[in-house]
């Protein structure tokens, strides 16, 4: 008889098991493997023009949320603008491992179209209101502003700092596997870029002592940009949350596919 994981137990594995990289700015920032950029040497995770919102959110008690995010609503923010700094809260808090958390998270889409679909415009807002005040209440339950299981990896030019640095995030996250993105031709065919990525991944596994799964990142760029245009984002906001959400959209990928252990190229077409 097959074991059949159950939700908790997946995204226990999410959270302590699994290691994502994309070949590109993303994973050159994430593992600390480039020159610093406009963020480096911070403590916490940044979000550009949206990090003022998302520290509010994450900052700002369950009994003061309501009567400020109704303040700034009524002052001009838009309801997608306050559903996408919550969603970045939320995980740069919880980072899929809090499972009261994780189910906040996923409250926040249906609670967005329900208020997309309700027609008067003082309950507008009301769904999306009551999720935004059980994030609250769960991040004052985990210490508010303690609360951060995302944080980002310090760049570092020595190589040797950067294979300790990568040794000591497997082993505190206690990976099994790393899950390479494979930039492939729209025909499948491999490329020179794809050679790159997989000397890329034999560096990696020597570094770390984990298996290396190359998975298809075919149209993941594409999907994450047009998801970033439905949520109405500009050309300005939507170029540094790009690389995060198709790194998050091939990990989707992976997971739907069962997260299969062989080291061969798996498609995102299935």
């Amino acid at each position: 008889m097959s074991y059949q994981r159950t939700r908790r137990e997946v995204l226990r594995d999410v959270g302590r098991g699994m290691f994502l990289a994309t070949l590109g700015p993303a994973v050159s920032l994430d593992l600390g493997l480039a020159p610093a950029h406009a963020d480096d040497g911070l403590d916490r995770l940044t979000f550009g023009d949206l990090d003022p919102l998302v520290n509010f959110i994450h900052e700002t008690p369950p009994d003061k949320i309501l009567a400020k995010a109704i303040e700034k609503l009524n002052a001009g923010l838009d309801l997608k603008t306050l559903v996408a700094a919550t969603a970045l809260a939320n995980a740069r808090a919880f980072g899929g491992e809090d499972y009261v958390g994780f189910h906040t998270l996923m409250a926040l889409a249906p609670a967005y179209h329900m208020s997309a679909e309700e027609k008067d415009p003082a309950r507008k807002p009301l769904a999306v209101l009551k999720v935004l005040y059980r994030n609250a209440t769960r991040l004052s339950e985990m210490g508010q502003t303690k609360a951060e299981a995302l944080k980002p990896v310090p760049a570092v030019q020595d190589a040797k700092v950067a294979r300790h640095s990568l040794k000591e995030l497997v082993r505190q996250n206690e990976v099994e596997r790393i899950v390479v993105g494979l930039p492939l031709h729209t025909s499948g065919r491999e490329g020179r870029l794809a050679e790159l990525v997989r000397a890329f991944g034999d560096w990696l596994a020597a570094v770390t002592g984990q298996q290396v799964i190359y998975f298809d990142e075919r149209y993941t760029t594409v999907e994450a940009e047009q998801r970033l245009q439905g949520a109405g984002l500009k050309r300005r906001k939507r170029k540094p949350l790009r690389d995060q959400l198709a790194a998050q959209i091939l990990l989707q990928a992976y997971l739907d596919a069962g997260c299969p252990k062989s080291p061969t190229v798996e498609s995102l077409d299935g």
